[in-house]
């Protein structure tokens, strides 16, 4: 009921307390008035009790489900673990898929409020190094594989001669023949 006809309920019961106390009606006066109040009280108190029994029958319920598929998710991973021997019921386990997620009750159920949204752990270790963003007018990686040596900044080769010395040494695991490059100022090494 709304608060205004609430409110005109319990006026008209107040009137009938006082200034119309000894007034009577067919089959309506001031008690039978409060006893109607009176079953309304209990009624709504009933109610509340039973929504809250609801309640608590829902979140019972949603546990059973949540027990339940854990519970079916392990058993399908030891039978297909189990079943690895046998091709036919293998496979069929394979297509076998359960439900993830909130429980199919609350889903159907609407229930709000109850389904809370699963959230992703925090990633534990280290925090990626921070690459620097590429520059605007760097050349691309696929650009420097197509320029020849001496033409790529930075590298040892466009140096001048006199700035870098070379080393010859075989490389253990292809027995390949390998030079480094040590340029004299930075101590840099590139390997050709």
């Amino acid at each position: 009921m709304t608060e205004m006809s609430v409110s005109g309920l319990e006026e008209l019961r107040r009137l009938f307390q006082t200034d119309l106390k000894s007034v009577r009606f067919p089959g309506v006066d001031g008690e039978v008035l409060e006893g109607a109040a009176t079953r309304v009280q209990l009624a709504t108190r009933e109610v509340e009790r039973c929504e809250a029994q609801l309640a608590a029958a829902r979140q019972a319920l949603m546990d059973a489900e949540e027990d339940e598929l854990g519970r079916a998710h392990r058993a399908l991973a030891y039978a297909r673990v189990y079943a690895e021997d046998v091709p036919a019921l293998h496979q069929r386990l394979l297509d076998l898929t359960l439900p993830a997620g909130p429980s199919m009750s609350a889903v159907l159920l609407g229930h709000e409020g109850v389904v809370e949204e699963a959230q992703t752990p925090k990633r534990r270790g280290r925090q990626p190094k921070a690459r620097p963003a590429p520059s605007l007018f760097a050349p691309s990686p696929a650009a420097l594989l197509d320029m020849p040596e001496a033409d790529v900044p930075g590298s040892l080769a466009a140096q001048q001669p006199e700035q870098r010395s070379a080393k010859s040494r075989t490389d253990e695991d292809t027995g390949a023949m390998r030079v480094e490059w040590v340029h004299a100022a930075s101590g840099a090494v590139q390997l050709e």
